[in-house]
């Protein structure tokens, strides 16, 4: 990834292309650190912790209801 698009990644840019992405990196850090919901905020540009808890909850439910949005999740855990 390149710094314009980690700095799209950290904005506060609601495009779909950005905002999806984000709430995956969030759902993912909350999933595989110890980090809180305030740390992960802080290290998406300083978002709320209710901006993390709204991602995680969005892309728990997209996860059992997209099988792409599933398989692309399960390709990153795959990753780490």
């Amino acid at each position: 990834m390149c710094s314009s698009d980690l700095s799209e990644l950290m904005s506060k840019s609601r495009e779909r292309k950005y905002s999806e992405p984000r709430q995956i990196a969030m759902y993912l850090m909350r999933k595989y650190t110890k980090r809180t919901l305030p740390d992960i905020a802080q290290a998406f540009g300083g978002k709320d912790h209710s901006t993390v808890i709204h991602a995680i909850r969005k892309i728990n439910k997209e996860i059992l209801q997209n099988p792409t949005v599933k398989k692309y999740v399960e390709e990153i855990q795959q990753m780490l």
